[in-house]
């Protein structure tokens, strides 16, 4: 009698053990699923600062450009009334009466002006290479990143709970 009854406690042992064995499987099956989540997660994670150093970068070239503009429109500025100056007192003084030293003068301004300009202009124009470059990167970024975060709604959706 001890027998069967140690042969049917055995029995019951032996089918718990398999029904533990298959919950087992499940949550190692949703346990590798929710860690490939993870890893996928981390991933997208990695993605935000980079992204982010790219938005300040393109927010620094903005700043430069704009300062860069002031600074044109300012030596425009004084191109314009430096020749208009000149263009003046050639105008206004009869011929004989030009002094060549103050026409020099005026002359040299205006040379400085155009300088000025040529100057702001190009390094106006390196700045919006600049941002165009980083402006390039960040959508390159930005969809890699959405693209990436709708891979990991879809994957968590797969692992939810239900």
């Amino acid at each position: 009698a001890q027998a069967v009854a140690a042969g049917t406690e055995l029995a019951v042992a032996r089918k718990q053990l398999a029904a533990t064995r298959v919950q087992l499987r499940s949550a190692t099956t949703v346990g590798a699923r929710r860690n490939t989540v993870l890893l996928r997660t981390q991933t997208v994670l990695a993605q935000v600062d980079p992204l982010l150093s790219t938005a300040d970068e393109i927010q620094r070239y903005t700043a430069h450009i704009q300062g860069e503009r002031d600074w044109f429109t300012t030596s425009v500025v004084q191109l314009v009334t430096d020749l208009t100056v000149l263009g003046n007192y050639l105008l206004e003084t009869d011929p004989a009466a030009v002094d060549p030293v103050r026409q020099r003068a005026f002359v040299e301004a205006v040379k400085d002006d155009l300088d000025s300009v040529r100057r702001d202009e190009a390094t106006l124009h390196a700045f919006d290479k600049s941002y165009d470059g980083a402006s390039t990167r960040f959508g390159r970024r930005a969809d890699a990143f959405t693209k990436a975060v709708r891979a990991l709604q879809q994957q968590l959706k797969s692992v939810a709970v239900k």
